[in-house]
């Protein structure tokens, strides 16, 4: 199926009847929706929940999966026109049969990511003139350190033997992102894109680079001491398939495209946001997986 906007992920190791292996994905792309106040620095802790179906085609391995995280972040300003933006998380995967309710749990530090952005283009800060249209442009790479567990056993009883279903990929990955911002008086657009290159853990098995697009519209609102900002989108991930020791796992890629909404309240140096997605269009492999639902939750100081 082609998509309007690009998209990807969510995968998964090779098939074997003693453990799940078709499962959602707690490593995937991160969504960085519209952040605060360009010029500021912030720490923050941002609390998210995804939720799949897998093995669709199997009465007895057809099961719910779960992952949630509660992720430490923050931006700082070493240089002029530079942003370091960084991200800890703390991630809670689990993972319910449906057939015979047998669950799996797994819970720990998941891969830390620093990204760093320069400014190349920024109206906003522009006091010596107005404008009708103002812009924000910020180009950037970081690096993902392997600091999530990963630790499976494709033959195990007890576990989900998955890769996905890790704390962390094992890998030391790249994002490169790009992200843009027009805004005309109250309204504006907002566009995040992020190419993760990843790198091959020592398990030998490399996660396919993967890609997440969004495009939100947004409008500020004021309301006494209050300021609201509403948006409304479209969110997209893609990936192709994995490789273990250099061999395609047919048993993973593909991609989604989900409406995504959100809200955030901003009152003094404190903002308050949240935003949830649902599927409009999705093609994870093959069919065998199903994307459900996500949702977000964040508080954030600004300094």
């Amino acid at each position: 199926m082609r998509y309007i906007f690009v998209l990807f992920i969510l995968l998964f190791s090779s098939i074997d009847s003693k453990a799940c292996d078709i499962c959602g994905c707690g490593n995937g792309g991160s969504f960085f929706g519209i952040l605060p106040n360009s010029h500021v620095r912030l720490l923050g802790l941002k609390y998210k929940y995804k939720s799949f179906n897998s093995h669709l085609g199997s009465k007895t391995l057809s099961a719910q999966e779960d992952f949630q995280s509660v992720e430490l972040w923050g931006r700082a300003y070493p240089f002029k026109n530079t942003q370091v933006l960084y991200f800890v998380p703390y991630n809670f995967n689990s993972q319910t049969r449906l057939g015979d309710n047998k669950s799996s749990s797994i819970n720990g530090l998941g891969d830390a990511t620093v990204l760093v952005q320069y400014n190349l283009l920024n109206t906003f800060m522009d006091t010596t003139r107005i404008r009708t249209w103002e812009h924000n442009l910020l180009v950037g790479t970081g690096l993902k350190a392997p600091v999530g567990k990963f630790d499976y056993d494709q033959n195990s009883l007890e576990e989900v033997a998955n890769p996905n279903f890790q704390l962390g990929t094992g890998s030391w990955d790249i994002p490169l992102n790009i992200t843009y911002t027009i805004k005309h008086k109250n309204n504006g657009i907002n566009v995040n894109s992020t190419y993760k290159i990843n790198g091959k853990n020592n398990n030998d098995y490399k996660f396919a680079n993967r890609i997440n697009t969004s495009i939100s519209a947004f409008k500020t609102l004021a309301l006494g001491s209050y300021t609201l900002l509403p948006m409304l989108g479209v969110y997209g991930e893609y990936a192709g398939q994995d490789r273990q020791s250099g061999i395609a796992n047919g048993f993973t890629g593909g991609g989604f495209v989900a409406a995504n909404a959100g809200l955030d309240i901003y009152l003094n140096k404190y903002t308050l946001g949240i935003n949830t997605q649902l599927p409009i269009a999705q093609n994870l492999v093959n069919g065998e997986l199903s994307f459900k639902k996500s949702f977000n939750f964040q508080l954030t100081r600004m300094f």
